[in-house]
C-alpha cells in the first residue's frame, strides 16, 4: 500500500504512514486500534499498539520499587549498626522517610506522583554519589586494602542500580499505562 500524501510504501496493517504520518486510506485491512496514542512533532499521532492494558497497575518492577523504598531500605537503615559518619546516618534516616512517602503515593496511583519520583531517585543518584566520594576520602586503603575494595564497590553497585531505576522509569511501559507518562 502506498501513502496518497508523500507515496511512501507502507505495512498493509499499518493505519498510518510512518514517514508523514498521514492517515491511510483503505481501512478494510486495518485491525482496530488501540487505546492508546503517541503525538510526534508535527502533530501526527499513531496508535500505540505495544502498550497492553493489562500493563495497568502497579505490579512488576513497579511494585518492586515500592517494596524498595516503602519496607526494604527503611527497614536496613533502622536494624543497621552505625558504620557510616553520623551527619550520613541522619541523612539516611530522612531520605528513607521521604522514600517511604514517594512509594506509598505512588504504590496509591496519586496525582503527581512521578514528579516526587523523579525528584526522588535524582536525589537519590546525588548522596549515593555523594557518600562514594565521602567514602573515599575516608577510606584508608593501606590497612585493609580488600575492604576498601568492597566499600568502594557497593557505592558504585549503589549508584548503577538507582541508574538503572532512572531508566526503569523512563523507559517502562508499565510506569507509563498505569500513569500515563514516564518520567
Amino acid at each position: 500500500m502506498f501513502c496518497e500524501q508523500c507515496g511512501n510504501e507502507t505495512k498493509v496493517a499499518s493505519r498510518y504512514c510512518w514517514k508523514c504520518g498521514a492517515q491511510l486510506q483503505d481501512e478494510s485491512r486495518i485491525p482496530e486500534a488501540a487505546p492508546f496514542r503517541y503525538s510526534f512533532a508535527g502533530g501526527a499521532e499513531f496508535p500505540a499498539a505495544n502498550i497492553q492494558p493489562e500493563l495497568n497497575g502497579v505490579s512488576g518492577w513497579l511494585l518492586v520499587f515500592c517494596l524498595q523504598v516503602v519496607v526494604i531500605v527503611p527497614s536496613l537503615i533502622l536494624i543497621s549498626g552505625v558504620r557510616e559518619p553520623v551527619y550520613w546516618e541522619w541523612v539516611s534516616r530522612v531520605f528513607a522517610t521521604f522514600g517511604v512517602v514517594v512509594g506509598t503515593i505512588l504504590w496509591s496511583k496519586q496525582p503527581g506522583a512521578l514528579t516526587l519520583v523523579r525528584v526522588f531517585v535524582v536525589a537519590s543518584l546525588i548522596l549515593k554519589i555523594g557518600r562514594l566520594f565521602t567514602g573515599l576520602t575516608t577510606i584508608d586503603f593501606s590497612k585493609d586494602a580488600a575492604v576498601a575494595i568492597g566499600e568502594v564497590a557497593i557505592h558504585l553497585t549503589s549508584i548503577a542500580i538507582g541508574i538503572l531505576w532512572i531508566g526503569y522509569f523512563h523507559f517502562s511501559k508499565r510506569v507509563k499505562a498505569t500513569y500515563g507518562a514516564n518520567i
